[in-house]
C-alpha cells in the first residue's frame, strides 16, 4: 500500500503527530521531514525540499499582505 495514497486515512490514527501512517507491519510511524524530502526528489528530478514549500507560502502571504497597501 503506497503511503502517501492513504495519507487521509491517517485521520482515523490515535496519536498527535499531524501525519502518520500503518506501515506494511502494521506499526504506526510518524512522517517527518526526510520522507517528504525523499519522497518529493522520487517525483521530480530536482532538489526541491519540503523547506521550500514554507519560503513559497511565505512569499505568496508577503505578496498579499503588500497588495492591500496598494
Amino acid at each position: 500500500m503506497d503511503r502517501w495514497l492513504t495519507m487521509g486515512a491517517s485521520q482515523d490514527l490515535p496519536g498527535q503527530h499531524l501525519f502518520q501512517y500503518t506501515d506494511g507491519e502494521g506499526e504506526q510511524r510518524e512522517v517527518i521531514s526526510g520522507d517528504v524530502n525523499a519522497y518529493l526528489r522520487g517525483i521530480r528530478d530536482s532538489e526541491i525540499m519540503d523547506k521550500n514549500f514554507c519560503t513559497w507560502t511565505g512569499t505568496v502571504l508577503a505578496e498579499l499582505a503588500l497588495a492591500e497597501f496598494e
